[in-house]
C-alpha cells in the first residue's frame, strides 16, 4: 500500500503555473509560481478542489493581482494574466489527475 501512495506522490508533487503580470512591458516578464499538490489525492473531490483554491490563490500571486482601484485598461490586464495561469494550470492539473488515476487502478488490479 504504502508503494502505490509513493508512486502517485512521485507522479507529481507540484504543478508549476506560469504567468506575464500585467502591463509587464516589451520583455514579457513571467513569473512563476509553484502550487504543492503532493499532499493530496487530485482523484477525489476534494483533493481536486483544495488544488483549484490553491491554483487560483497562485495566480493572484503572479498576476500581481489587488483589489485597489486600478484603471480599466490595468484591470482588464490582470484579470486576462490570472484567465490565462488558472487555465494553463488546469491543464496540467488535468493531465496529473488522468495519471493519477491510472495509476491508482492500475495498482489495483
Amino acid at each position: 500500500m504504502s508503494h502505490k501512495i509513493l508512486a502517485i506522490a512521485a507522479l507529481a508533487s507540484a504543478l508549476t503555473l506560469s504567468a506575464a503580470p500585467a502591463f509587464a512591458g516589451e520583455g514579457k516578464i513571467v513569473k512563476q509560481v509553484e502550487v504543492d499538490i503532493s499532499d493530496l489525492d487530485v482523484t477525489s473531490v476534494e483533493g481536486y478542489s483544495t488544488v483549484v483554491g490553491r491554483i487560483e490563490r497562485a495566480a493572484v500571486t503572479a498576476c500581481d493581482y489587488t483589489d485597489n482601484r486600478k484603471p480599466v485598461a490595468e484591470r482588464m490586464a490582470e484579470q486576462t494574466c490570472m484567465k490565462n495561469a488558472i487555465e494553463g494550470a488546469l491543464g496540467t492539473l488535468e493531465e496529473v489527475r488522468n495519471r493519477q488515476a491510472a495509476l491508482k487502478t492500475a495498482s489495483e488490479s
